[in-house]
Order: C-alpha cells, then sequence, then structure tokens
C-alpha cells in the first residue's frame, strides 16, 4: 500500500500543565480564612479542550486501495504503477479531549480518584500535497498525464470526486496512526492531568480511555481545500 514515516512530536500540554499546577500550588499556599475542599472534576471540565499530543505524518502512497474508489482507480492506478509516480500526503494531527463533554467523568472510591476520558477527536491540517518520480525529484506542477485528464479529459463530478477520495486517504491515515500511537497519546495525557492538578496535592492513577474502535466522526480535517487546490489548479 505504500510506505509510512512517522515524526512524532509531544505537544507541550504536559509542560503548560505543570506550570498551571505549580502556579495553583503557590496560590493554595497562602493562608485562607475559609478553605473550600478542591474538586479536580470542575476544575478540569473549566479547562474545556485539552490538546494533549500532536503528530507530523507523510505518507507514500505508490498503489491505488479501496479507499479510493473507482473513480480514483481510473485515473491514478495507470500513472502510479507504468509511470512510476508517488503521491506524497504531509500533515499533523492534534490529539484532543473535549473535558466539556458528558463522556468526562471523575469519581471518588475507596482506592483514590478515577478519571474516564471523552472520545478523542483528531485534528488534521494538511501541510503538503505532491507527486514525485522514480528518480525521487519531487514534480512542481501536475504530471503531464493528471493535467490533461484536467483539462478536459475529465467530469465536474468526477474532479470532485477525487478531491473527495484524497481528502478520505488521509482521514484513513491519520486513523491508522491514531491507533498506532495512542499508548503514547495515553501516557502523555495522564502526565498532562497529573501536572495540572498537582499543586492541589491530588493524583489519579486510574485512567479510562475509549479509542478501541476510532470512527469517521472522531476525525476532522481542518483545510481540505488545500488538497482541491493542489489536485485542480496550475
Amino acid at each position: 500500500q505504500g510506505s509510512m514515516k512517522y515524526l512524532i512530536g509531544v505537544l507541550i500540554g504536559s509542560v503548560i500543565g505543570f506550570l498551571l499546577g505549580f502556579i495553583w500550588y503557590q496560590k493554595k499556599n497562602k493562608p485562607k480564612s475559609n478553605p473550600v475542599k478542591f474538586n479536580v472534576g470542575s476544575y478540569l471540565t473549566r479547562i474545556g479542550e485539552l490538546r494533549v499530543y500532536r503528530a507530523y505524518m507523510k505518507e507514500i502512497v505508490t498503489s491505488v486501495d479501496h479507499v479510493w474508489g473507482e473513480i480514483g482507480k481510473k485515473y491514478f492506478s495507470w500513472m502510479l504503477s507504468e509511470k512510476k509516480l508517488a503521491m506524497v500526503f504531509e500533515f499533523e494531527v492534534d490529539f484532543v479531549y473535549n473535558l466539556f463533554s458528558k463522556d468526562f467523568k471523575v469519581e471518588q472510591n475507596q482506592s483514590g480518584l478515577s478519571l474516564t476520558m471523552p472520545r478523542c477527536k483528531y485534528d488534521v491540517k494538511i501541510k503538503d500535497f505532491y507527486f514525485y518520480d522514480e528518480q525521487g525529484t519531487r514534480l512542481k506542477i501536475l504530471p503531464e498525464f493528471l493535467s490533461s485528464i484536467f483539462d478536459g479529459g475529465v467530469s465536474e463530478d468526477e474532479k470532485n470526486e477525487l478531491v473527495k477520495m484524497a481528502i478520505k486517504q488521509v482521514e484513513e491515515i491519520a486513523k491508522k496512526v491514531a491507533k498506532n500511537i495512542q499508548s503514547d497519546v495515553d501516557k502523555t495525557t495522564r502526565a498532562t492531568i497529573n501536572n495540572l492538578i498537582m499543586g492541589f496535592n491530588e493524583h489519579i492513577d486510574s485512567f479510562k480511555f475509549n479509542e478501541k474502535n476510532i470512527s469517521d466522526e472522531q476525525v476532522h480535517i481542518e483545510n481540505p481545500g488545500l488538497l482541491e487546490e493542489k489536485l485542480t489548479k496550475r
């Protein structure tokens, strides 16, 4: 299906969490006449969206699979296999938790605090899309074959379908990568949240995550127009 290269970077959420927790810790140490018990759930809910991780990805596509549908196979299969060209997608994914969600729960039991996370949202920003030839040279313009197609050999509906399938390809890659690195994201999420509450002498040992199966609804492409521009405008 092609090869995949990952360059994974951890978002600075855990660092920010540490700083916020430290600031609250300093405030907490000031004398208070009427101390109020700290509510972990209320405090975390006020944060709203918690961005805990960012992944940078480069996907090299050298063959067309079922994601592209019949239209994609019709126009891209020959170009990739016979012309030895490859499509390259570069994008980044932010892993985001909505702490306003009703699925976000903090519970107190005999063993301590337990936290249930809502489903993660994957915000995808496409950085680049291009072709390169078998010598590894990046093509500055669309391949001549593809240009001729878009100059009249393809209907407007088919052109829109190709753009739609390209976006679908990015969504599928994002889901695959998210699944592969979810354990790292979970670790970062635990550290970030515990850093946020460290100033209150609180610590959460029990986390429950819900990313066994990632749905299309969890993936959000922020700038799909970039693919349309790259594919249809010259």
